[in-house]
């Protein structure tokens, strides 16, 4: 809808003298993309940043038509293969209990047993007053 807006907008300039007289609206088309939105923060364009992604071949794309529309023969696009994000294995933990209540039975007849706390394993862990 705004394309065509767009393009009726333009084709109204053609006979008259306006500076946007003889412009051109690209087939291509920019899809949102949150690789889009990240890549300015790190300093980085698309390309580098994430070359995988969509917008990076919406981008390539839009280049290769620029090219053609310059009569440059384009070379072939590249085929990128996603990064392949290796799976993380669960940290392990260690299992500590309150050394003031091990000593106690198991739960039932009004007693509690010890507070178990899971520590991530080579953690330090904090002292009593500062949790």
């Amino acid at each position: 809808e705004v394309v065509n807006d767009l393009k009726g907008f333009i084709d109204s300039a053609a006979a008259k003298s306006l500076p946007w007289t003889g412009a051109r609206i690209f087939e291509s088309k920019i899809r949102r993309n949150i690789k889009l939105a990240e890549c300015p923060s790190f300093g980085q364009h698309i390309l580098k940043y994430e070359g995988a992604s969509h917008g990076a071949l919406d981008y390539r794309k839009l280049a290769r038509e620029i090219l053609e529309m310059e009569g440059v023969t384009a070379p072939p696009l590249p085929v990128i293969a996603p990064p392949v994000i290796a799976q993380a294995s669960p940290p392990l933990v260690t299992v500590s209990v309150n050394a003031a209540l091990a000593g106690r039975s198991t739960p039932g007849k009004g007693r509690r047993m010890g507070r178990a706390m899971l520590v991530p394993k080579g953690s330090v862990r904090l002292p009593e007053a500062e949790r």
